[in-house]
């Protein structure tokens, strides 16, 4: 084993050596992982992606020493609609698009210099550097609805006296809230990352890897609405005495499935694959020299690639940006506007600048409250589609319902139990983005209005548009009173409006 250990130590150093210099060329894209790991529990695991790929790596040592290094001219090849990806993904702040494109390029940079034989040794310590990448937020507002609805369910069919309102529910002990905490993302991102090497390691049979990778999505999900369910009757049955500790029971009982369960798949484990007879080990420095002239293209490529985004930047930078308008001073049927509503508005990430004020109807008691949040990116402001940028402040209201509009977001609001606001309050939201003169609901659509103004060279302010009206009942009557304000407010064309909103004035209700 000594022996084949020495294969082609050269190529293998030049692969490690290029990796590293196509992840220093991309270090913004690895530092910006590195701080969503550290920032975010859910991605905590990621610090443990690299020393996990790496042992994998050398667990593979001994074949990968039988097999010749050559170029992998494949992996050359898929490099650039890569690259084309990660310069895209940067450009645009699309964090997860760049940071796959990044791996990818890693990974296809030790591909292209070790060769297709060698990459299909090592293909799974390569692939599994992609979960390095912090992925899987987009599945929590499902989950939260999950365990909320489950946690309901089950504690009524417990006997339990239980009134749901959205993510909130109340028992005759209290009231009970389903947080991003309780989605249980963070267990099903860390179950999936751990059994997906413990499936690989532990099994052989590509069925027995399927079923067990199966299971680390489906019992944390169900662990986790067994476990809202154990800890809402926990603390209901001991009248709050308990409460101050749900998290700790809560985990110690996550533990203890997730213990279960690999304990479980470890009596179904398979022996270790034999190493490959009658092939001898690769003379040290063999192929080196190809290795180090694809090494050499690899890094030109990188080097080239990483600066682009600078260049793209500072071409629209050097245009002018185009000021938002100040907002209306008077609109048909709404009397002069005043201070803004103090206990709504969007929650926003690095706006450069932000209006609002108070329309009163002259038909209706209820008001409207306008916002205008403005994002310069020539000015170092934040970014427009920042997924923390939502048309409420998560901590003072929860969304409990909406409607399927036409070029626009459209939530109902309650307050949440943490509020300021009025209790019994209630409020309909609409919001869209606004891109160079163009009106979008989506944060894609958002994304390739700013890609045509890039490829054209323009820098336009960009801006989130909300509008908000408080309502009691049901909300169709504020449904009508934001169409009347936002068909005014869109007939003045001082911002883009979408084009279901742009029939023209009618009266508020």
């Amino acid at each position: 084993m000594a022996a084949s250990a020495r294969g082609p130590i050269g190529a293998w150093l030049i692969a490690a050596l290029v990796a590293l210099a196509v992840a220093f060329a991309l270090r913004e894209s690895f530092l910006g992982m590195a701080f969503q790991w550290r920032s975010s529990s859910t991605f905590s695991y990621g610090f443990l992606v690299l020393p996990i790929s790496l042992y994998l790596l050398w667990r593979e040592r001994g074949r990968l020493a039988t097999v010749p290094p050559e170029p992998g001219w494949p992996a050359l090849l898929c490099m650039a609609p890569v690259a084309g990806l990660w310069l895209l993904g940067t450009v645009l702040d699309v964090n997860v698009v760049q940071h796959f494109a990044a791996v990818l390029l890693v990974v296809l940079a030790v591909w292209a210099v070790l060769g297709t034989p060698a990459a299909r040794v090592i293909w799974f310590p390569l692939a599994y550097l992609l979960l390095m990448v912090p992925f899987g937020e987009f599945l929590v507002p499902t989950l939260m609805r999950w365990t909320a609805d489950f946690a309901v369910l089950a504690v009524a069919l417990s006997g339990v006296p239980v009134f749901q309102d959205g993510y909130v529910f109340s028992l005759p002990s209290g009231d009970f809230e389903v947080i991003k905490a309780c989605s249980g993302i963070r267990f099903l991102m860390a179950t999936v990352a751990a059994g997906t090497v413990f499936a690989w390691v532990a099994y052989r049979s590509w069925r027995k890897r399927l079923l067990f990778l199966l299971a680390c999505l489906v019992v944390p999900v169900l662990g986790n609405l067994l476990r809202a369910y154990l800890v809402v009757m926990l603390v209901h049955l001991s009248d709050g005495r308990l409460a101050g500790d749900h998290v700790l029971y809560g985990t110690l009982f996550f533990a203890a499935i997730l213990l279960a369960m690999f304990v479980a798949g470890a009596r179904y484990a398979d022996g270790a694959p034999p190493l490959p007879a009658g092939r001898q080990p690769v003379p040290a420095g063999a192929g080196a020299g190809a290795a180090l002239a694809t090494a050499g293209m690899v890094w030109l490529l990188a080097l080239g690639l990483a600066a682009l985004p600078g260049a793209i930047r500072d071409r629209a930078a050097g245009a002018a940006a185009q000021p938002l308008p100040p907002l209306p001073a008077s609109l048909a049927g709404f009397g002069t506007p005043g201070a803004a509503a103090t206990d709504w508005k969007p929650d926003l990430r690095g706006a450069a600048v932000e209006s609002a004020a108070r329309y009163q109807p002259v038909m209706a008691a209820d008001p409207v409250d306008l916002f205008v949040g403005a994002f310069d990116r020539a000015a170092g402001s934040g970014e427009l589609t920042d997924g923390r940028n939502v048309p409420f402040r998560e901590r003072d209201w929860r969304r409990v319902g909406g409607s399927d509009a036409a070029g626009y977001d459209d939530v109902v609001l309650k307050p949440s139990p943490r509020s300021a606001a009025a209790e019994g309050s209630a409020r309909v939201v609409w919001s869209w983005y606004v891109v160079n003169g163009e009106a979008t609901d989506s944060r894609l659509g958002a994304k390739l209005l700013e890609l045509k103004a890039l490829v054209g060279g323009a820098q336009g302010r960009q801006a989130f548009v909300a509008l908000s009206t408080p309502f009691e009942g049901k909300p169709d009557e504020a449904r009508r009173r934001l169409r009347a304000f936002a068909e005014a407010f869109c007939a003045g064309a001082t911002l883009a409006c979408p084009g279901d909103l742009r029939a023209g004035p009618t009266t508020p209700e």
